[in-house]
């Protein structure tokens, strides 16, 4: 009772604009996406390195994506083997 007509005595008049759920949902897939891939990636680096996962991403994943990218960039097809 509370959580529906409460809120609808405090709301009123109307939206001004409309809610775009579509891009909101793409958006938040995206974002949890990104989020399950550190934890990810923090719980298979957690006994090499001592780095939260913040640090982890500020200073580890640009080297890495570096290191990693680097190859492929200037050896196109043979930076794969």
């Amino acid at each position: 009772l509370f959580s529906s007509i409460l809120p609808s005595m405090y709301m009123n008049g109307y939206l001004k604009s409309m809610i775009n759920f579509p891009s909101w949902l793409g958006k938040n897939s995206t974002a949890n996406k990104r989020e399950r891939l550190m934890r990810q990636l923090a719980s298979h680096t957690h006994l090499k390195i001592s780095a939260d996962r913040h640090s982890l991403v500020t200073d580890y994943v640009p080297v890495l994506r570096d290191r990693l990218c680097r190859p492929l960039v200037e050896k196109e097809s043979d930076g794969v083997r």
